[in-house]
């Protein structure tokens, strides 16, 4: 996960041309495989991934993403 203390805030990031993403996805494999397309990519960071809808109900609202990539098959 990408986290860069200037680009921290939400205003900042978007001064800066960043787009915040958070993922949610079950699978390992495929969390991982988007984090790193994402932090990959000049204009994006990954500023939290979830494992399940729980957890993103509590870890994302203070990240403050932009777009949020979900899993729409997830169990909880």
């Amino acid at each position: 996960m990408n986290s860069s203390p200037t680009l921290s805030r939400p205003a900042d990031r978007r001064r800066a041309g960043f787009v915040a993403v958070a993922i949610v996805e079950d699978d390992g494999g495929i969390s991982d495989e988007l984090q790193r397309l994402v932090n990959a990519a000049d204009d994006m960071a990954c500023v939290c991934a979830c494992r399940s809808v729980k957890s993103a109900l509590v870890k994302i609202p203070p990240c403050v993403p932009d777009v949020v990539i979900m899993d729409l098959g997830l169990p909880d």
